[in-house]
């Protein structure tokens, strides 16, 4: 048996895992067994921690429910599903008790259910919100981390009571007490067995704003929060705080339940390879789900033979929590393609193909681990670029390694030794332009790793795949556990997953995908829209499209189509509006960066004054450099904030770099000047900054210098050029630094802040060399903008001294609790796919940002953008800047005429017809995109208070003036009648006489001759408007219009496309016209 910690401190009592071999977890508290665990949960743990368990056991003794505190081998065990919290109030205690009653069954009981709220043990009384040393009374309690409470009620035997806040045993308690006329007390353990079994119970919990939903099999207890509105449950309704449980009824939702025709279609899909292009927003995780139901309640698979997967484990959860509300799909194997890669390592390890790896390792912090050991092992061989291994940036060169593996890009193809006919699929990685070392290193930390048998994420896929071309037993194993395999979010499948999925399915073929091309937005870690696009081809699939978009309104929607149809590389399709409410899609230009933010600003403190709350709105950047200016923005408007994906500005380490040369350089001062201050504060400043950039001086070399400042109140560079001479190489380098630490200590007080940064930049190279550690070319630039954007931000301090007491005050105000009700988050592009906002607001939307300038996929940063679009559901703000180049993404769709237009054909078709204007009429006849609006914008056109026969009505009569009235307009009337989006109104049309106030506006485009003409126009019955006739020498022509001349005579004026417009006198000399026949 093997023990592993999951957390810092072994010494008891402490929280344990430990893993039998027999596929069976246990969970240990000190040297008590709490719970025995099914073999999932050791693969969970793997794949997401200890707080990410969905399956663990607890043993059932005789015909109660306890909680375990020992094994036994009579104990049956008995499945929790955990989803999501249980209640949604921290500390509670829930009291449940039955009224006497003995002749109904104990479920058909009243029940009455109160909730206390406490932050108190419910045993001794003790405030659990401070940890306790000793354990005072018979209670003893291990909190806040370690979460689990319990008490001694005899000696040697204990009650565990576990919380399920936030899917992890955690702090606090939840309690379940039932009081029944013959116990005094059951466990929630044994309130389970009066649970009638196949019965979904929802509990309206006093006090929650959820509903708690139950549904015991006899064998699995599944608990969840808020599932489908259309679902119907049993309920308890609480009356005076009576708890009425209802007559059982088996619960079957209805499969048409918000389905739409085209999702129909996917739920109906039976056997063979399917591909489904799911627009933005369309509910394709919701179509998934229902057709896995589906597949299972009408027998076409075995619900254990399904394989659900995604790269995303976003996706994942929200399909596994979907599936809760069928128990008899909770067999289907619903799992992340890591954790699919790992079940395949696993099995060839119990067939003896693989040897054992080191399980206890987290694989969170293994990467990390084997960077730290192939250092270590560098400097042993004494390998050329050991100098460079100080300042590895480690998550970049990770990223490289990732992206190797995702390739089947290998350190040493050779070495590899695959399948000769696999050779194929696999490439020998290449190193970076500007790190050549990297592909060293890589072999190194490959060494390390497989000496050590460990398994990283990466490996899961990459090993996962070799196991299954190496191994014909394994790949047969897994081709006949699975006879259905459905993949969501397939545009974002790299190379490895996408080999790997291939030979699960290549007997069945049974393989349906699902995503959308146009949001592939992770290329730059190995994912690749070929793969999506060419599925279609290498399966011979049926082919399936959800047009619908749920989340958005009108202009959204309409913005986002125009811009991903210029992309090239993808599969045509447009999204369709869905909802008819209304909503606001606006561009808004600033003169500068800072007027942006100032317009951000007065926006959110608008919404926020109307009751906006900081769920419904989001800022999304393109890269984190942006976040600078507007943290500064809000920081001086007192706006809370908070950075999703990253730190705020102020903590990034390069941003902490040149802080700590500002600190340096202060200390430096006071060091001259024999002042008194407390050394020890320079510490870690003095620890980051003579390393970076490099110096190759050795770390027991520093501290002896830190030393000799403390000791002896040198001055660092004093110090530095003592020890210079004992430095070897590096003796030149570290001259260097006593010599800047003197110029950054003589001007630090006569030059402005961010003058003296960008100088001492410029002097030691600093932002050169940061950006010189990162592979990737985006990487480098964004390094570089946050930078410049750094020292934009220091203009508005005086001196170095007030510009870092205000970043201690920013890192002190971190720690002070948020109303987190009016936080504002910002989050990349990247962190937003998936998710939705009321309002979204996306700034810098200029040519260098968005698109972003460093990638080299210019079509990926189409995508990016049109995924932040898409996000929006009811509001959109584009900030742009006048004074930079603007982004291509907005000229060319055009698209601040393309809203306007949208919002002007909105206001003329929702106002009183009769009133419109000839620019507002003739706007209607000529935009192209009306045909468009009515194809994907359908609910919307359809919800317009237009009187519809007035409106044709007009534009047809309007038409008519078009044909007999020359404009001073570039129009082609052909044109127009050859894009018309409606029918013309049966019968004649023709105006008796032209009235140009008909048509307010119009007269502004007539010249004075022409209205003239028109004042004295009729209706001739012989010579009518439009008729053909023939002339001996001009030819066939178009009568134009017949008029009284100021004469009193009469004249008839005919169109000759050969000759032009020619005046008769009317009525004609006989003989001089013919009617043409047609």
């Amino acid at each position: 048996m093997r023990c592993y910690t999951i957390q810092q401190n072994n010494s008891e009592p402490g929280i344990y895992i430990i893993w039998n071999g027999n596929q069976t977890v246990g969970i240990k508290i000190g040297s008590n067994l709490l719970i025995e665990a099914s073999g999932l949960l050791f693969e969970n743990i793997i794949e997401n921690k200890i707080n990410k368990i969905d399956r663990i056991s607890i043993q059932r003794k005789q015909d109660n429910w306890f909680l375990i505190k020992e094994q036994s081998k009579d104990q049956e065990e008995i499945l929790i599903f955990v989803r999501e919290k249980l209640f949604n109030v921290d500390n509670t205690t829930l009291i449940i008790k039955t009224k006497k009653d003995k002749k109904i069954p104990c479920p058909n009981r009243m029940k009455t259910i109160n909730i206390v709220r406490t932050n108190r043990c419910p045993l001794c009384d003790v405030d659990l919100g401070v940890p306790i040393d000793d354990y005072p009374g018979n209670c003893k309690y291990l909190h806040p981390d370690n979460g689990i409470a319990y008490d001694y009620e005899k000696k040697n035997s204990s009650n565990f009571y576990a919380s399920s806040k936030h899917n992890e045993i955690a702090r606090g308690i939840n309690k379940i007490d039932v009081i029944d006329d013959k116990k005094d007390s059951m466990t929630i353990f044994e309130w389970l067995g009066i649970l009638s079994k196949g019965i979904t119970y929802e509990l309206n919990i006093t006090g929650s704003s959820d509903i708690i939903y139950l549904h015991w099999s006899g064998k699995e207890l599944d608990y969840w929060r808020n599932p489908k509105e259309e679902t119907s449950f049993i309920q308890f309704t609480n009356k005076n705080n009576d708890i009425l449980i209802e007559e059982p009824k088996i619960i079957e939702p209805s499969q048409d339940i918000l389905l739409t025709d085209e999702q129909k279609l996917v739920v109906n899909h039976d056997y063979g390879p399917a591909l489904v292009f799911a627009v933005a927003g369309s509910g394709k995780t919701t179509c998934l789900v229902y057709r896995i139901e589906r597949l299972v309640r009408e027998s076409l698979f075995p619900p254990k033979k399904i394989l659900v997967s995604s790269f995303n484990k976003m996706a994942v959860e929200e399909i596994r929590s979907k599936l809760m509300g069928w128990s008899y799909c909770q067999p289907v194997d619903v799992r992340t393609l890591h954790s699919l890669g790992l079940s395949i390592l696993k099995k060839a390890r119990q067939q003896n193909y693989l040897p054992l790896s080191c399980d206890n390792e987290d694989p969170n912090t293994l990467k990390e681990k084997i960077v730290f050991e192939a250092k270590n092992l560098a400097r042993k061989k004494n390998v050329h670029y050991g100098d460079m291994l100080d300042n590895l940036d480690i998550d970049d060169f990770l990223s490289y390694v990732e992206k190797c593996k995702t390739n089947m890009a290998y350190a040493d193809l050779n070495e590899a030794n695959l399948p000769k006919q696999w050779l194929q699929e696999a490439t020998q990685a290449k190193a970076p332009q500007n790190l050549r070392w990297y592909l060293d290193f890589y072999r190194l930390y490959e060494e390390v790793r497989k000496t050590n048998n460990w398994i990283t994420y990466d490996d899961m896929l990459l090993e996962g795949w070799e196991s299954l071309i190496r191994y014909p037993e394994i790949l047969n194993h897994f081709c006949q556990k699975y006879s259905c395999v459905l993949i969501d979010e397939f545009q974002d499948i790299n190379k490895v997953q996408h080999a790997m999925l291939d030979l699960l399915i290549s007997k069945h073929r049974n393989y349906m995908v699902i995503g959308d091309d146009d949001q592939t937005i992770y290329q730059w870690r190995g994912a690749d829209p070929k793969y999506i696009l060419e599925f279609e081809k290498r399966y011979q699939v049926k082919k399936y499209i959800l047009s619908l978009n749920f989340r958005s309104t009108a202009t959204q929607v309409l913005l986002a189509n125009e811009v991903i149809g210029h992309n090239k590389i993808r599969s045509k399709k447009n999204l369709h509006l869905y909802r008819t409410e209304k909503g606001l899609s606006q561009i808004i230009p600033a003169q500068d960066s800072q007027s942006m933010v100032n317009e951000i600003v007065s926006f959110l403190q608008k919404k926020f004054n109307e009751g906006l709350l900081s769920k419904d709105i989001v800022i999304l950047v393109r890269l984190y450099s942006q976040t600078p200016i507007i943290e500064s923005a809000f920081i001086k408007n007192d706006i809370d904030y908070q950075i999703i994906g990253n730190v705020p500005f102020y903590q990034r380490d390069e941003i902490g770099l040149y802080l700590d040369y500002l600190r340096i350089g202060l200390y430096e001062l006071l060091l001259s000047e024999k002042r008194n201050f407390e050394i020890d504060n320079a510490w870690n400043a003095w620890m980051n900054i003579y390393r970076q950039p490099p110096r190759y001086m050795k770390r027991k070399v520093a501290r002896r210098i830190f030393e000799q400042v403390k000791g002896k109140g040198d001055t660092f560079s004093h110090a530095l050029k003592y020890h210079a001479p004992f430095t070897g190489n590096s003796q030149k380098k570290v001259l260097h630094l006593a010599e800047h630490l003197e110029w950054l200590a003589s001007n630090i007080n006569n030059i402005e802040p961010s003058i003296l940064l960008k100088n001492l930049d410029q002097k030691m190279k600093i932002s050169q060399y940061l950006m010189n550690r990162y592979s990737r070319l985006e990487k480098k630039e964004e390094i570089q903008d946050e930078i410049r954007n750094f020292f934009d931000y220091c203009r508005d301090f005086k001196n170095v001294h007030e510009l870092l007491a205000h970043f201690d005050t920013l890192a002190e105000s971190q720690k002070t609790p948020i109303n987190s009700s009016r936080r504002v988050s910002i989050m990349s592009i990247h962190q937003a796919k998936g998710k939705e906002w009321d309002y979204v607001l996306i700034p810098h939307v200029n040519h260098r940002i968005i698109p972003f300038a460093g990638n080299e996929i210019f079509e990926e940063e189409r995508r990016l953008f049109y995924v932040a679009v898409t996000r929006a559901k009811r509001f959109l703000n584009i900030y742009t800047i006048d004074s930079e180049k603007p982004s291509q993404f907005l000229s060319e769709t055009d698209a601040e005429k393309l809203l306007q237009s949208f919002y002007r054909i909105e206001s003329i078709l929702s106002s009183d017809i009769q009133k419109a204007s000839f620019e507002d009429l003739l706007m209607l006849l000529t935009h192209h995109q009306i045909k468009l609006y009515q194809q994907i914008l359908t609910p919307w056109w359809n919800s317009l208070p237009t009187d519809w026969e007035k409106l044709f009505k007009r534009l047809t009569r309007l038409l008519t003036y078009l044909d007999r009235i020359p404009l001073n307009m570039n129009i082609s009337i052909p044109n127009i009648k050859r894009n018309l989006w409606f029918e013309i109104p049966q019968g004649q049309l023709y105006p008796e006489e032209i009235d140009i106030h008909e048509f307010p506006g119009i007269e502004k485009h007539i010249n004075q001759e022409i209205q003239q003409k028109i004042k004295h126009c009729f209706l001739s019955e012989e010579w009518p408007p439009k008729k053909k006739v023939i002339h001996s020498n001009f030819g066939e022509g178009e009568v134009i219009m017949t008029y009284k001349g100021k004469t009193g005579n009469c004249y008839l004026d005919i169109y000759f496309p050969t000759h032009g417009q020619k005046t008769f006198q009317y009525p004609p000399p006989k003989g001089l016209l013919k009617e043409a026949i047609n």
